[in-house]
């Protein structure tokens, strides 16, 4: 009896280990290795990453995950036209699904990124037209509006402005869209109004929304208040501006960009913004060149400007990798730099 029990312990055991062998001798299915990619992009391992992306191609260039991998790969090309040729596929071959969608907003930020702001228009257009009940829907509304206001259509602009708040359903871009909208009425020197819309971003978030960097709004709205003559207003807005945030430092001009005043401008760019970037609690200013969705082209645009000889930083800023130049004394000397 125990010769037996021994017998088949043994026979057990083997068994055993050769079912583990094949197992781990088995090639990764496809699944496995599309998990696997996507496991080393989350970890923000983008070389690594772009590298199991184009294996992955490779080995199941029909798989059902083609459409995601095509999308990630036009994320991290930093050369835009293959940027470009990447999403234009996802856009020919996978037409009126989320993955067009996706590509179609993209390719529009893509093109926004350039200062290509008729480009940009045309694709975030499109999404309104023919994506409108997507997770991209109200990007869209708000680059496209930047768009249309780069280009001084502001009655284009204030249409979709009014369309976007037409749509009970919409929140996660509002107080960005009353916050660029507001800028822009201020370019067209229409004070009185944008004081309006300053006012109720002050009482909705005082301080609050992320998006928006208080200290700048009351800049703003104290220079609204002396363009239309009401100076006690003016003086009242920059005492409470000063007991909010008594380590802000009072702009004394006004950036005349179509972006939004706020904390971290939420555009992927590799241009210079002409509006330098005023830190909340330090004494100086500085110029932000560009935000990328990656730290890796970040940190090589930083590179780029160190090489240079140019004092730069990276900071994250929600879901974006900001880069900043300098640490100037004056508005003035970030303005003249911009």
């Amino acid at each position: 009896m125990p010769e037996k029990f021994i017998k088949h312990t043994v026979l057990f055991i083997v068994f055993l280990f050769f079912a583990v062998l094949s197992l781990q001798a088995r090639p990764m299915l496809e699944e496995d290795v599309y998990l696997d990619a996507m496991q080393t992009f989350n970890e923000k391992k983008y070389k690594e990453a772009a590298v199991k992306f184009d294996d992955f191609m490779k080995k199941f260039p029909k798989s059902s995950y083609r459409p995601n991998i095509l999308l990630k790969q036009a994320e991290l090309a930093d050369d835009f036209f293959e940027k470009k040729e990447l999403y234009e596929k996802v856009i020919l071959e996978y037409q009126n699904t989320e993955y067009e969608a996706e590509a179609v907003y993209s390719l529009g930020r893509a093109y926004y990124a350039r200062n290509d702001h008729a480009s940009a228009g045309k694709y975030l257009l499109a999404m309104l037209q023919k994506h409108s009940n997507t997770f991209w829907i109200e990007p869209s509304y708000y680059y496209l509006f930047l768009s249309l206001s780069a280009r001084k259509k502001y009655k284009e602009a204030e249409n979709i402005y009014r369309d976007y708040n037409s749509k009970n359903k919409f929140y996660i871009y509002k107080s960005r869209m009353d916050l660029a909208y507001a800028n822009v009425l201020m370019m067209q020197n229409e004070y009185a109004k944008a004081a309006e819309v300053y006012v109720r971003l002050l009482v909705e978030h005082d301080g609050k929304e992320k998006y928006i960097y208080a200290p700048d709004i009351y800049a703003r709205l104290a220079e609204c208040y002396e363009k239309t003559g009401s100076r006690d207003k003016r003086e009242e807005v920059l005492k409470e501006m000063k007991n909010k945030y008594p380590g802000a430092k009072e702009s004394k001009q006004l950036v005349e960009a179509v972006v939004p005043a706020a904390k971290e401008a939420e555009i992927e760019t590799q241009n210079v913004v002409s509006a330098p970037v005023h830190e909340k609690k330090e004494s100086f200013y500085t110029v932000q060149l560009g935000a990328f969705s990656t730290q890796r082209n970040a940190d090589r645009m930083k590179k780029q400007y160190e090489d240079k000889g140019y004092s730069m930083a990276v900071r994250k800023s929600g879901n974006l990798y900001l880069v900043q130049v300098g640490r100037f004394d004056s508005y003035g000397g970030a303005k003249k730099f911009a």
